[in-house]
């Protein structure tokens, strides 16, 4: 049983603490505030909204004329969501933007959910495809129960690896996301896109190597999931770029050859491209269920939707590429980014 006492001081302190930094209050003051620890916070803040000591309604300002001009500057585009105003963004800071984004994505989802059932009545289920990274991970570790039409929803995670163990794998996001949405757990399922087998690899042997006999374990990755990507209602994908994002740290980790990283421009849904918008492999252990095309056809097509989420002074170019190039045909990003794009195409 939770100290009632430690809730509604809990739920003050959220207020001031969001008064203070509205993108992203931070638990640690919180938590060194009300005297806890820093894992309590968040089931006090639970047990605050289930009380109905704290009701938070987000309302982030949007540029209505932004989100009207942007599809009329890139022919992809059947929406725009365009979030903050320019003059308060911090648009060299990534760790500033991935909070404000992130906050608007689950919003979308929201809106798109219950506008496809409103368009049609005898809709029965949504299918969901979900990317990893930070941002998704956020827009739905974050946020609060969405309420959605009482229908069916299938959640496919759309990249596989190699983060094991990390909160930022697309698996992660999906499971995170069935977490949140207000239906009943029977009408939810996170479905198995890829399907992973050991198989074990005689290692090669020299004289030095001695009479050992050493294996080596590889993994035999089938992408099971391929052929649902096509029955997908919505895709929700995040997009990096030569300078931010989760790939460009991977590659860097993995110590790629520089020819390989050179030609990395940009990326959505961990799908690498050059300048150009020509895809480009990247060898860093992952499974995709998507290629640059099944996007750009996605896109195209009436019956789909496919979200890119990303903004910032970094992610600039790589944006502009993804649209100029019709991998995606919803953009959700900040105002900065947005008047950017509209300077060029």
């Amino acid at each position: 049983m939770l100290d009632q006492d430690k809730v509604a001081k809990c739920a003050r302190e959220f207020a001031k603490q969001f008064r203070i930094n509205p993108v992203e209050p931070t638990s640690s003051n919180i938590a060194k505030a009300i005297k806890c620890s820093r894992n309590s916070v968040r089931p006090y803040l639970e047990e605050a909204c289930r009380k109905n000591f704290l009701q938070l309604v987000l309302r982030l300002p949007v540029n209505d004329e932004l989100e009207r001009e942007l599809p009329k500057h890139y022919s992809c585009l059947k929406e725009a969501v365009v979030v903050g105003q320019s003059k308060d963004i911090q648009w060299a800071d990534q760790e500033w933007i991935r909070p404000l984004l992130a906050g608007e994505v689950a919003s979308y989802l929201k809106r798109f959910a219950n506008r496809v059932r409103g368009a049609n009545a005898s809709m029965t289920e949504l299918r969901i495809g979900v990317d990893g990274g930070y941002t998704l991970y956020l827009a739905f570790h974050d946020t609060g129960m969405l309420d959605v039409p009482r229908i069916k929803y299938e959640i496919l995670p759309l990249v596989l690896g190699p983060l094991v163990g990390t909160p930022y794998t697309a698996t992660n996001v999906a499971t995170l996301l069935a977490s949140r949405l207000n239906v009943s757990v029977n009408d939810i399922e996170v479905l198995e896109g890829f399907g992973v087998t050991p198989v074990f690899q005689k290692n090669r042997r020299t004289k030095q190597d001695g009479p050992s006999r050493s294996m080596r374990l590889l993994l035999s990755i089938e992408r099971s999931g391929h052929q649902r990507v096509g029955e997908l209602d919505i895709l929700i994908c995040a997009i990096g770029s030569k300078e931010a994002g989760l790939l460009k740290r991977e590659m860097e980790l993995l110590k790629l050859p520089q020819k390989d990283i050179k030609r990395h421009y940009g990326d959505i849904c961990n799908l690498g491209f050059e300048e150009n918008g020509t895809e480009v492999p990247m060898n860093v252990g992952r499974a995709n269920l998507v290629t640059l095309d099944t996007l750009r056809k996605a896109s195209t097509n009436k019956d789909q939707t496919v979200v890119g989420v990303g903004g910032g002074r970094e992610k600039l170019g790589a944006i502009r590429t993804a649209l100029l190039h019709s991998f995606m045909s919803v953009l959700i990003t900040d105002a900065r980014t947005a008047e950017e794009l509209m300077q060029t195409g």
